[in-house]
C-alpha cells in the first residue's frame, strides 16, 4: 500500500510541474496575438504596451525581428520619436538587413534624430490586471485538484483496507467450517474402528484368547481429536491476531499520511489565500494611484494650452499693424513652394481646396497628427493633395500620480526632492485652501501610470492615482473636389483599393 500510495504522490507531483512548463511557452504566443491585433486596429498604444512586454519578458525572442519593427512604428505613431529612434537603432543594430523592411518616413527619422522633438522616457507596463486574476484562478483551480486527488486516495484506500478485511473474515470462517468438517469426519472414523474391534471379537477387557491385547479406546481417539482441533484452532486465532494487528498499524499509518496531507493542503490554501489578497491589495492601489495620475496630467494639459493660447493672441495682436503697413507699400512676392515633413504634416482649411466641387471625401478626425501619415501617403498616391484642417474638441481620460498633500510649502518641496532623485517627473499644486499638492506626473496611458507607480514604491514613496478627464484639440482629414457625389464615390472606391475608406460628405455652403 505505501508503495502505491508513494507512486500515486509522484505521478501527481509530475501532473503539477510539467503544464508550468507548457504554460510558459504559450505565454509569448498569447502575448504576441494581443499586440497585433492592437496594431492591426492602429491601437498604437495598447499595442506598444504588449511589445515592451514581450521584450522584456522575453529578450531573445525568434520574433525580436518583428518586435522592434512593429514597437518602432508604434512609436512613430504616437509621437514619441525620441523612443521610436532608439528602438530603429536596436533594431538595425541587431539585424542590419532589416532597412529594407522599414517606411522612408522610419527610416529618415533614425538618419536624421536631430530634429526630432525629445520625448520623455516612459516605464515599461506591468501586467495588466486580467492576467492577476487569471493566476489568482488558477491557483484555486490548482488547489481543488490536490485536495479533489487527495480525497479519492483516501476513498480509494479505505475502501481497499475494507476489502482486505471481508475477505480475512471469508478466510477466518472457511478455515473455521473446514476443521469442523474433519472433525467430524474423525470421530466418524474413530467410533468405525472401535465397532470393527468389537466385531473381530475382542472383549471389553482387550483380551483374545484368554490373552490381554492392548487397544485404542474410543475415549482415547476423541481426546487425540479434541487435542488436535485446540492446536488448530490456537494456531487459527494466534493468525487473526498477528493479521488484525498488522491491518491496525496500517490504518494507523495511513491515518497519520492522511492528517499530514491535509495539514499541508491547509497551509498551502492559507498562503494561496494571503497572495491572492495581497496582490488585490497592491491592483487597487496601482488603480488608485493611476486616477491620481490622470487628474495631474489633466491640470497640466488644460494650462499649457490656455498659455500657449494667450500668447499667440498677443503675438498676433502686436504683428498686426505692421503686417497691413508692409501689405500695403510692396508689392506681393510670388509664392514659394510649400515644403512638408512628415514630422510637421501641412495643415490647411477646408476651403483652401477647389471651389468649385460641391462634395470631398472625408477620412475621419484625428487626436495625433502621427496617426494620418500613412492615410496621406495613399492620397497622394491616388492623385490628390491631403487637407488637414481643425477638428471638434474631444475629450480624453488621464491618471496623475498624486505623491501628498502638505500644509506647509517646505514640507512639499522636500517630497519634490524625494521625486527628483528617484528620477520621476514632478510638480505642485496649490489647491483654494492653501494647502500643496505633489504630483509625479501625469499620463494618458493608464498601464503606464500604474508601472511608474509601482517604480516609485520601490524608493519607498507611497502615491495613489487620480483620474482625471482633458479636452483636447482634434483633426479632420479631407481630400478633393468633385461636381457630383457620383464622381466622388468612383474616386473613394479607388481609394479603398489601397486600403483605405473615405465617407463622400458635402462641402458647406
Amino acid at each position: 500500500m505505501s508503495t502505491m500510495r508513494m507512486l500515486l504522490v509522484a505521478v501527481l507531483l509530475a501532473c503539477l510541474i510539467v503544464p508550468s512548463e507548457s504554460f510558459a511557452d504559450s505565454d509569448e504566443a498569447s502575448m504576441f496575438t494581443q499586440a497585433r491585433n492592437h496594431y492591426k486596429e492602429n491601437s498604437y498604444y495598447f499595442a506598444s504596451t504588449w511589445l515592451e512586454r514581450i521584450l522584456k519578458k522575453y529578450p531573445s525572442t525568434s520574433q525580436r525581428e518583428e518586435v522592434l519593427l512593429m514597437l518602432a512604428k508604434c512609436y512613430a505613431s504616437t509621437s514619441r520619436e525620441e523612443k521610436a529612434v532608439r528602438t530603429l537603432k536596436t533594431l538595425l543594430k541587431d539585424f542590419p538587413k532589416a532597412s529594407d523592411k522599414l517606411e522612408p518616413g522610419l527610416l529618415k527619422m533614425v538618419q536624421d534624430q536631430s530634429q526630432q522633438p525629445p520625448q520623455l522616457a516612459e516605464p515599461e507596463p506591468v501586467p495588466p490586471a486580467a492576467e492577476k486574476a487569471a493566476a489568482e484562478k488558477a491557483a484555486a483551480e490548482k488547489a481543488a485538484a490536490e485536495k479533489a486527488a487527495a480525497e479519492k486516495a483516501a476513498a480509494e484506500k479505505a475502501a481497499a483496507e475494507k476489502a482486505a478485511a471481508e475477505k480475512a473474515a471469508a478466510e477466518k470462517a472457511a478455515a473455521e467450517k473446514s476443521m469442523a468438517e474433519k472433525l467430524s469426519a474423525d470421530r466418524v472414523a474413530a467410533q468405525r474402528v472401535a465397532a470393527e474391534q468389537a466385531v473381530a471379537g475382542k472383549t471389553a477387557d482387550g483380551q483374545v484368547g484368554g490373552a490381554k491385547i492392548p487397544i485404542a479406546r474410543p475415549t482415547t481417539i476423541e481426546e487425540a481429536v479434541a487435542e488436535r482441533t485446540a492446536a488448530i484452532k490456537a494456531a487459527v486465532e494466534k493468525a487473526a491476531i498477528e493479521k488484525a494487528a498488522t491491518e491496525k498499524a496500517a490504518a494507523e499509518n495511513a491515518a497519520a499520511e492522511k492528517a499530514a496531507a491535509e495539514k499541508a493542503a491547509a497551509e498551502k490554501a492559507a498562503a494561496e489565500k494571503a497572495a491572492a489578497e495581497k496582490a488585490a491589495a497592491d491592483k487597487a492601489a496601482a488603480d488608485k494611484a493611476a486616477a491620481d495620475k490622470a487628474a495631474v496630467q489633466k491640470a497640466a494639459s488644460e494650462k499649457a494650452p490656455a498659455k500657449k493660447t494667450a500668447a499667440a493672441k498677443s503675438k498676433k495682436l502686436a504683428d498686426k499693424k505692421p503686417a497691413v503697413d508692409k501689405a500695403a507699400t510692396q508689392a506681393p512676392a510670388p509664392p514659394s513652394p510649400a515644403v512638408s515633413t512628415p514630422s510637421q504634416p501641412q495643415v490647411a482649411s477646408a476651403g483652401a481646396a477647389s471651389a468649385t466641387g460641391a462634395y470631398t471625401l472625408d477620412f475621419g478626425t484625428f487626436v495625433l497628427k502621427s496617426e494620418m501619415f500613412g492615410i496621406k501617403k495613399k492620397i497622394k498616391s491616388a492623385g490628390m493633395k491631403p487637407v488637414v484642417a481643425p477638428g471638434p474638441k474631444k475629450k480624453e481620460q488621464m491618471s496623475r500620480i498624486h505623491a501628498g498633500e502638505y500644509t506647509e510649502h517646505q514640507a512639499a518641496e522636500k517630497m519634490m526632492e524625494k521625486l527628483r532623485k528617484a528620477k520621476a517627473d514632478n510638480f505642485m499644486l496649490q489647491d483654494k485652501s492653501g494647502k500643496f499638492n505633489v504630483y509625479a506626473g501625469s499620463y494618458f496611458d493608464k498601464v503606464g501610470a500604474v508601472d511608474e507607480q509601482l517604480r516609485l514604491a520601490g524608493f519607498g514613496i507611497t502615491t495613489e492615482l487620480r483620474p482625471t478627464a482633458v479636452e483636447v484639440s482634434t483633426f479632420s482629414l479631407t481630400a478633393g473636389s468633385f461636381k457630383s457625389e457620383k464622381d466622388a464615390a468612383r474616386k473613394g472606391a479607388e481609394l479603398e483599393k489601397l486600403g483605405v475608406k473615405p465617407t463622400v460628405v458635402q462641402r458647406p455652403k
